[in-house]
Formats: structure tokens, sequence, C-alpha cells
């Protein structure tokens, strides 16, 4: 259940107010020299349209994020948490995990080098234009505008050997290569098969600056905006940080491993309000990852209708338990705790798409984990 129900907030937190309105809008067509012609997303609404189901986020719980109908303490016993024991040590990160993290941020602020000197390796993250032509003639979509793109070599995927052909150049270089357009090119078919010619400009090559705490404090902004977390403004609070922020989220989750094995929560009954609940968050899940409805997945997949209604089962149970250690601790959803989740600038945009019940719901989650982590044995 927290795995599904963090997903679910992934997207909450995700898509702004801008991004929310234009949900359903097509990408226009472009005939760039990327390889990545559709997206996973497109081609499924190719098969099941957006208006064939709209996710109702808040549907079956109150303003409150409370299941409607329900006191969860009537039918749930909640687990005897101080009997779950962890050893901390065991659910550290290591360090190359948080290397990684790090490094994520810093891949944000790129330092650019624009040294005519520098020679272009295999690797390279560029910032360059092009200008695409057939017979001398520019194409519609194969032009950056000046605006300029991100690539880099080896990893990005772009037609032909494009990239490949930029190595051993330098920045501020304005140089003509030649590809040939794949066959069939369903982004724009008459390219297909059709011999190009780019015209590029390397702006820059963009590479990861050194973490200092010197640099933390430059980009304080950046810090805030990328971790939601501000006074990290030396290396060791940063990594002390990353440390802590994972080590929390793996002992939920080996909280919840461990009460998965041991059939907890146990419940005198699971009432048809729970399982109603449940089943709709599954259909969202399902809805958001490949565009289809959960009786359409059910034909797809294979899955059984019982295989399926054992799991809602399963995580309808771990709904009310969060929802019965909220009634037992009286936990109650304040709207400064709804815009501490969405951000200022997203709340009205976040309440009016997702409901207030489903963001709710979310804060007394955490609420409801906090207090697991503070009641079981950390060794």
């Amino acid at each position: 259940m927290k795995k599904i129900f963090a997903l679910l907030l992934a997207a909450l937190m995700l898509l702004s107010c801008a991004a929310l309105t234009a949900c359903g809008k097509k990408e226009e067509e472009s005939s760039s020299p990327s390889e990545t012609e559709t997206s996973s997303e497109s081609a499924s609404e190719s098969e099941s349209s957006p208006e064939a189901y709209t996710p109702d986020y808040s549907k079956y719980l109150t303003d409150e994020g409370f299941i409607e109908g329900i006191k969860a303490l009537d039918v749930i016993t909640i687990p005897d948490f101080s009997a779950l024991k962890f050893t901390e040590s065991e659910l550290r990160a290591e360090e190359d995990v948080i290397t990684k993290h790090i490094d994520s941020f810093l891949d944000t602020i790129p330092v650019e080098n624009r040294d005519p000197s520098y020679t272009i390796k295999d690797g390279d993250t560029l910032n360059i234009d092009y200008v695409g032509s057939v017979d001398g003639v520019p194409f519609e979509g194969g032009d950056t505008k000046g605006k300029g793109t991100d690539v880099t070599i080896g990893v990005t995927s772009y037609i032909d050997d494009f990239l490949q052909q930029l190595i051993g150049h330098h920045p501020g270089e304005n140089f003509d290569i030649e590809v040939t357009f794949p066959d069939p090119y369903t982004s724009n078919q008459d390219l297909s098969g059709k011999d190009a010619v780019f015209n590029i400009t390397i702006n820059c090559v963009k590479t990861r600056p050194e973490l200092t705490d010197e640099l933390l404090k430059t980009h304080e902004e950046d810090v805030i905006a990328f971790f939601s977390k501000d006074g990290l403004t030396t290396v060791d609070q940063l990594k002390q940080y990353i440390s802590d922020h994972l080590f929390e989220r793996a002992l939920e989750d080996a909280i919840i491993d461990r009460m998965t094995e041991e059939g907890l929560p146990d419940a005198k009954e699971i009432p048809e309000a729970a399982m109603d609940f449940a089943k709709n968050m599954t259909a969202i899940t399902v809805y958001n990852y490949y565009r289809m409805t959960l009786e359409e997945f059910l034909a797809q997949s294979g899955y059984s209708e019982e295989e399926i209604e054992k799991t809602i089962s399963g995580d309808a149970k771990m709904y009310m338990l969060v929802q019965a250690i909220a009634e037992q601790e009286g936990y109650k959803v304040t709207e400064e705790d709804l815009r501490g989740l969405t951000g200022a600038d997203d709340y009205e945009g976040m309440i009016d798409y997702y409901g207030i019940g489903y963001v709710a719901r979310f804060c007394l989650e955490e609420k409801a984990y906090e207090y697991m982590k503070a009641h079981i044995t950390l060794e």
C-alpha cells in the first residue's frame, strides 16, 4: 500500500497547475533527429481514450482523508509495533547510493565549458543548436531555433551516428554533419530514408561541478528546490540529510514488508467501503501506468480477478490501519499540512484536480508512519 500510495503522490507532486491544464493534449509532431518518436503514454492513448476513464482520486473519502462511513478501530487491531525489531545499520544506504543522489543534484547545476581548445569526447554532455535540411531545403521541426538542446553522446538517442559525429569538435564550433533518417520514420513519413544535412553549433560542454561547502552556499535556492530542505549549506549536512531521508524510507518499507510477512494487521472484517476505496486506488495506479481501465488490464495481463481481489484486500487492511492509528491518536489535517505538502504555488490546482480528500489522506498516512516508526524496536 505504501508503494502504491507513494506512486500516486509522486504524480501529485510533479504535476504543476500548468501541466494539469495541458492534460490530454497531444504533443506536436517533430522532425528532430531524436529516435524517440512516440512515448509509451501517447502510444497507449490510441488504445484507450482518456475520456473512457476519469480517475476520481478522492472518491470514497471525506474531506478529512478518512474512508467514508468507517470507524477503522472497530475492525482493525493496531499491531504491537514494539515487537517488530530492525537493525539500523542494515537499513542505512551505502555511500555510493548517497553519491548517486548528490550527483543527480549536481547535474542540475552544471558548469558550462566554452573553452574552444576543449575537444569533445564520447560521454560528454553538450548544449547544441542545429538546423536540418534535405537537398538544401530546411524541413519543419528540424531546427532548435537558437534555443539550444542538451544531449549526451552515447546516452541520448538520436538517429544514425548524429551525436558520434560531434566527437573531436570544440565549443563554439559550427560545422555540418550528414545523417540518414530511418525508414520508416513515423514522426514525418516524408523524411523516411532521406539523407539530411544538419548544421551544428556547439554552444558549450556541460560538466558536473565539484561538491563543496561554497558551492552549496552559492546554490542555496537550488538545494532547497531539489531536496525540499533548507539549511543544507555544508557537504556533511547534505550527506547526513540524504542518509537520514533514505533510512526513513527504507524503514517504512521494512515495516510494511514485515507486517505483510506476519499477516498484520488483524482485521475482524473488511468493510465494503474500504474494499471500494482500495479498488479505486488500484484502478488509478493501473490507469496512470498503462492508460487502461482495471478491467482492460485484467483482460490483457493474464491476472485473475481472484488474484487482484486478494491484493486489494491486503491494501484495504493497510488503508484501514492508517485510519485506525489516525482515529486512536486524534490526528487532524490542517490547511497548513495541505499547503506544506503541495507547495504554496500549486495548492489550489492540486486540490481542484485531486480533491482535498486525497491530499488529506496522504497527510494522514505520513502521520501514521511516523507513529509506526516511533513505536518499533530499532537496534
